[in-house]
């Protein structure tokens, strides 16, 4: 059985899949193999659910942000959720708060702000209120 032709036309036919349904789909195959199985074909991991959904580069419909949901599961023409926060606010003309950017990924990126911060790859102002950064 050729796997990676099979995770290709279960992932083209569900549009996005997570591990427990690709192992099913492959008689209970080791989430090891499953693993290596995708590494060798070009696909996308969520940037939500901890990465745990898997689609192909061509199903997506991205956004002008670069953002795509199926249902609550969100990927990034970015990848990572930091990666795609680091490139939006980088883009931003005046910048976004914490509630901009969590109603944008639809999940918390509090701790991704802190480490773009931190790493120094985005910087931050307080708002006038002075609980609130931009």
């Amino acid at each position: 059985m050729n796997y990676t032709k099979t995770i290709v036309k279960i992932i083209n036919k569900r549009r996005v899949v997570n591990m427990p349904a690709l192992r099913a789909s492959l008689n209970g195959r080791s989430r090891c193999s499953v693993f290596r199985d995708l590494s060798t074909i070009m696909h996308l991991s969520s940037f939500t659910h901890a990465g745990g959904y898997f689609t192909l580069p061509n199903i997506p419909s991205f956004d002008a942000d670069g953002l795509w949901f199926s249902g609550e599961i969100g990927f990034s023409s970015c990848g990572t959720l930091k990666d795609s926060v680091h490139r939006i606010v980088s883009e931003s003309n005046s910048g976004y708060t914490h509630e901009e950017l969590k109603s944008l990924f639809r999940v918390r990126v509090h701790n991704v702000l802190l480490d773009l911060v931190h790493l120094k790859r985005i910087g931050r102002e307080p708002l006038s209120e002075g609980k609130t950064y931009l």
